[in-house]
């Protein structure tokens, strides 16, 4: 499954499980294992009955494939450790810093989601940019994605269980979680230290063309969960984005493609305030009732929420309302 729009809620996933829970003790009982169009259908059922999936579920089981132990995936797809119905990540972190409702709203009242103010475009454009910069530093080591959280955490911990880790080593999607939650490292690299202890870059590859404020609120996401959950001595914390003065003259030359800005200085900075934020953040979109923040400012900034229309009063029950 590739990382795209749909994010799938863990309540959802967890509404799955029983589906197939459902299915398997079916199986038993007729001596024999569902087919993979038995099990496709009993998703797609769950998925449509499940409130608030039923706007991108022909999404999600386009993506799904049905290849594997789809059951043992979504299992294995819950992170442990966690107070809330899902798991927090940087992009939630960050959503929830712009307004914690649209998490509670993710988790509640999804069909209420517009669709429109989503742009698949810039999602691809995104991940091309990503898969771009994972060069510029020469050969790296790539954990696979998966919708098994737990399948990249173990495979980045393989990589940096080896004996000997060389300067210039890079990381592409290394991941790792905490009590505070989860995070994938667009680039994790080594850079020259004067001890013995190997240092290490974090490095947030963006597709924009400058440094925007909330991409440091990303990268400061990132360095708390790396320091709670590694022994990693982080040193470094870089943005790389787009230089948009580079003209191409014949072949993509990946090293004026890209700026480097060090941002260190202000993701430290940002510490002081972070787990304060988390806590906030946790105790709104965590809450049983629907969370009381009027519109303003924030609806639009520094993301155009897809809350819009229903925080306005104008509910869109799944479906995209013109006005």
């Amino acid at each position: 499954m590739n990382e795209k729009i749909v994010e799938i809620p863990d309540h959802i996933i967890n509404e799955i499980i029983k589906v197939y829970e459902k299915a398997e003790t079916l199986s038993k009982e007729l001596n024999r294992q569902p087919s993979n169009d038995e099990l496709a259908e009993s998703l797609n059922w769950s998925i449509k009955r499940v409130a608030g999936i039923k706007n991108i579920a022909a999404q999600v089981m386009a993506e799904l494939k049905y290849t594997g132990n789809i059951l043992d995936l979504f299992k294995n797809s819950l992170l442990p450790n966690t107070s809330l119905p899902f798991t927090l990540s940087k992009s939630r972190y960050c959503k929830g810093l712009q307004c914690p409702k649209i998490l509670w709203l993710d988790l509640h009242k999804i069909e209420e989601k517009d669709l429109s103010e989503m742009n698949q475009a810039r999602f691809d454009k995104g991940t091309r940019v990503r898969e771009l910069a994972r060069g510029y530093f020469g050969k790296y080591d790539l954990v696979p994605y998966s919708i098994n959280k737990k399948t990249m955490l173990e495979e980045t911990e393989k990589l940096l269980d080896r004996d000997l880790v060389a300067v210039n080593w890079n990381i592409c999607e290394a991941s790792f979680a905490s009590e505070d939650g989860f995070c994938i490292v667009d680039i994790l690299r080594t850079i020259d230290d004067v001890s013995n202890v190997a240092a290490w870059e974090i490095i947030e590859v963006k597709s924009s063309a400058s440094l925007k404020p909330h991409y440091l609120d990303d990268m400061a996401y990132q360095y708390h969960i790396l320091t709670h959950a590694t022994g990693l001595k982080l040193t470094k914390v870089s943005l790389m984005h787009i230089n948009n003065q580079y003209e191409r003259m014949g072949e993509l030359d990946i090293k004026k493609l890209f700026t480097l800005v060090d941002c260190t200085k202000e993701v430290l900075e940002k510490q002081k305030e972070l787990l304060a934020n988390i806590k906030r953040i946790k105790e709104i979109a965590g809450a049983e009732t629907e969370p009381d923040i009027s519109m303003g400012k924030h609806c639009d900034n520094p993301e155009p929420c897809a809350y819009k229309q229903y925080c306005s009063g104008n509910k869109t029950s799944g479906e995209h309302t013109k006005t």
